[in-house]
């Protein structure tokens, strides 16, 4: 059993009790302690990693630039100790759901490689039949957002306030924008493109993709996710990172016939909730 004693944040490896398997030597740092014990090895790594004793590991961390965990502190902390026999039944029943956490996630990830790749391949539409190529600006209103005042906001509510990231900046009390519209970041998270499917209210730092009526609102997020290296590759680095609007709009998008679209997003619809289930059991 291996445990780092240092760090730079107490959120880092700090403490992280690490079983590790060989019959070859080991070279161990200044910075790392061996856990020496007559216990089921995998039953210590588990009870010192667990939210049970997370308290009182961090009770022994110490420092300010330079986190450091006291071996001497550490040692005086009490843990349960079962019979060996108990140990391994605990063991066992982790070692399953560690198992079964760790296929939920390659799952999500070979799921997320799918979904990208099936994403680049529907919307490659250049050049095929009945494919239009347009400014992003040229077919849809390009809207920024009405700045508020934070003190305005609630914490907790229906209607999410986007301003310079994903995360909502709080909850108002009356939208700007309808359900099923598309939005970029333009400042902060600038590249960051989202898609609501409720009502919102879009701040300043906001701009809003309006779509006329032959133009699916959750095509253009998909072919702006696709393309959002692009965007991110034009944002202005400064203390706050900007994109300009007239950036999203000379963005080319391939524009299929409005069936030809909404195809296009049921099939990528499939994929994300798909995703979604994976990862809600992941969470559960």
């Amino acid at each position: 059993l291996v445990l780092p004693v240092s760090s730079t944040t107490k959120e880092a490896q700090i403490g992280k009790v690490s079983v590790i398997k060989t019959k070859s030597d080991v070279y161990l740092g200044s910075d790392a302690i061996l856990l020496r014990d007559t216990f089921n090895p995998a039953y210590l790594m588990y009870y010192l990693n667990s939210t049970l004793f997370e308290k009182s590991k961090m009770e022994c961390v110490h420092g300010t630039t330079i986190m450091h965990l006291s071996p001497t502190e550490l040692a005086q902390k009490e843990i349960p100790i079962p019979s060996l026999s108990e140990q391994s039944r605990i063991v066992s029943i982790l070692d399953t759901f560690t198992s079964s956490i760790s296929n939920l996630k390659q799952q999500i990830e070979e799921r997320r490689k799918q979904y990208e790749y099936e994403r680049n391949l529907l919307l490659d539409l250049e050049g095929k039949e009945g494919v239009e190529m347009k400014k992003l600006g040229e077919v849809c209103k390009l809207e920024r957002g009405v700045r508020v005042v934070k003190k305005d906001l609630q914490k907790e509510g229906v209607l999410p306030v986007y301003q310079n990231s994903l995360t909502p900046l709080g909850y108002y009390d009356k939208s700007n924008y309808p359900e099923n519209t598309t939005f970029v970041i333009c400042a902060g998270a600038a590249g960051e493109v989202g898609f609501s499917n409720k009502a919102f209210w879009a701040a300043d730092d906001c701009t809003c993709v309006v779509c006329p009526s032959f133009v699916h609102s959750k095509y253009i997020y998909n072919y702006l996710i696709s393309n959002q290296r692009i965007l991110r590759s034009q944002v202005r680095k400064a203390s706050i990172p900007r994109l300009s609007k007239d950036v999203i709009g000379k963005l080319i998008v391939p524009l299929p016939p409005l069936s030809t679209q909404s195809r296009i997003v049921s099939i990528l619809d499939t994929f994300e909730q798909s995703i979604s289930n994976l990862e809600e059991q992941l969470a559960m």
